[in-house]
């Protein structure tokens, strides 16, 4: 297999290195953002405090981002300590959800920008090209000391994905069936970056890439998309041109892919106790609670699903807006009064859906636990229509049949 010499990341790495970077080789960087969720945070501070080394050099860079399940003296220590050292957004309630949403909704972070993050929905900053690396606590503290981060340039894969993907194929669909095909091919994707091309990707919204990239970094894999002009606008939109600029793509752009996959042979996907599952042959499998979960792009998929049809008598659905934005966008577009008049609860964004039930099935955009069925907003949705797991053309089929009989 040919090896991916010159990739977006590896251009990022040597941007800010000043000098040319390979794969393989220890740099030090300077990160452009550090964005820490609420349990991080916490520790973060509480570690500060403890090692009693004075006033930290860098909190400008750090981005802390609030969560509404977290107890209010660990909002209030993090709140104190952001706000006293001047760092960005100071754990403000109107900027509560998802760390990785937020520092892209506020225009935090640019095509070019290394991001240093806590949690797997920073990940998605990688669909706006940023190069997203996981921080351990012992790295976040030193970067409130230390001008640079040292680390090993990670390898790239370039992954191809070919062909306009069917309808209601949706990011996370793509997502589980890249992270399936890596894991049964020979190809090691470990401690490498996914570099995402083809059709199949360019025609994603940036808010869909950027669910893309979240989602594969919830299985473990770090992905970015190279930016193009569709990243441009999107970001000029936001004022933003990110700390670090736009990396300038080189000849290594035009080469070919690592691992193609071909859209046209995808089909909507769900992980069902551990395997993937295709949804239009999945034998009578009952779902008793849904979650839709996630930026604007997730709900506006979900909700054409659910329009004029109402849920299963019974069922329970859960609303998470991944950040009080995402939130009044679905009130401007009217997508909120859509799953309210079904019966919805509406969660307050960034929080934890309650548990199930024991002995019911959840189907939701983002599993936490293996006995969740993970699935695209189209998806999950449908399923919430049927009470089992189905795809929106089963849906509609049903539909036909119902209205046709009545």
């Amino acid at each position: 297999m040919r090896r991916a010499l010159t990739t977006h990341a590896l251009e990022v790495l040597s941007a800010h290195a000043g000098r040319e970077v390979a794969a393989g080789s220890a740099v030090d960087v300077a990160p452009d953002r550090v964005v820490v969720d609420g349990a991080a945070g916490e520790e973060l501070v509480a570690a500060h405090d403890r090692s009693s080394a004075g006033r930290p050099r860098h909190v400008e860079r750090f981005l802390f981002v609030p969560d509404p399940d977290g107890p209010a003296p660990r909002r209030r220590a993090v709140q104190r300590f952001a706000e006293k050292h001047n760092a960005d957004l100071t754990f403000d309630p109107a900027h509560m959800g998802w760390p990785g949403v937020v520092a892209a909704e506020e225009g935090l972070v640019g095509s070019g920008d290394v991001v240093v993050g806590t949690s797997p929905d920073v990940g998605g900053l990688g669909g706006l090209g940023a190069l997203v690396l996981r921080g351990r606590p012992d790295e976040l503290l030193g970067l409130l000391r230390s001008d640079t981060l040292r680390l090993q340039a990670p390898d790239g894969l370039r992954v191809a994905v070919d062909g306009r993907l069917p309808r209601w194929v949706s990011p996370q669909d793509v997502a589980l069936q890249l992270a399936a095909h890596l894991a049964e091919s020979d190809v090691d994707a470990r401690g490498r970056v996914l570099e995402l091309s083809g059709r199949g990707v360019t025609d994603f919204t940036v808010e869909e890439r950027m669910t893309l990239c979240a989602a594969l970094a919830r299985e473990g894999l770090a992905a970015l998309v190279p930016p193009d002009d569709t990243t441009r606008v999107w970001l000029a939109a936001r004022r933003t041109g990110g700390a670090g600029g736009a990396a300038e793509e080189k000849g290594g752009g035009d080469a070919a892919p690592d691992v193609t996959l071909r859209g046209p042979k995808l089909a909507l996907v769900a992980r069902l106790d551990g395997s993937l599952v295709k949804v239009a042959r999945a034998p009578e499998t009952p779902v008793h609670e849904v979650v839709v979960a996630g930026d604007i792009a997730v709900l506006r998929a979900a909700t054409e699903s659910v329009q004029e049809r109402g849920l299963q008598p019974g069922l329970r659905a859960y609303l998470l807006p991944a950040s009080r934005r995402t939130l009044l966008h679905a009130v401007e577009e009217g997508l909120l009064a859509v799953w309210l008049r079904a019966g919805a609860i509406l969660l307050s964004p960034g929080a934890t859906p309650p548990p199930p039930a024991r002995g019911e099935r959840r189907a939701t955009t983002v599993a936490s636990t293996p006995e969740e069925v993970l699935a695209g907003p189209a998806v999950v949705a449908s399923s919430a229509v049927c009470g089992r797991l189905a795809d929106p053309e089963t849906m509609r089929r049903e539909h036909r049949r119902t209205a046709a009989i009545r």
